[in-house]
């Protein structure tokens, strides 16, 4: 007798239209997160790359070399820490 009385309390599905609503509301939410991530992505992209080349700007106003070396070098830099931020994000759950 315990095990009807638990069987009767179990949620039974329904075909309400609330329920469908929702159901379709959580569908659009995956669109939303694609969107932000990808967004996050441009800006992780603009920051690394922005902050490696001010780093080698200054140094390059520091330390007056012929030949902007460190702009360069820390752009280069900030391009190749871009795109490991970006292929780690993809792969990122």
């Amino acid at each position: 007798m315990k095990n009807q009385a638990r069987s009767s309390f179990r949620k039974k599905p329904s075909d309400s239209p609330k329920e469908k609503k929702e159901s379709a509301e959580d569908s659009k939410m995956p669109e939303i997160y694609g969107f932000a991530k990808y967004s996050n992505i441009i800006y992780l992209m603009i920051g690394a790359i922005g902050v490696a080349f001010l780093a080698g700007y200054l140094l390059d106003k520091i330390i007056p070399l012929p030949f902007p070396v460190f702009k360069v070098v820390f752009s280069f830099g900030g391009v190749i820490l871009a795109l490991y931020l970006v292929f780690k994000e993809l792969n990122r759950k």
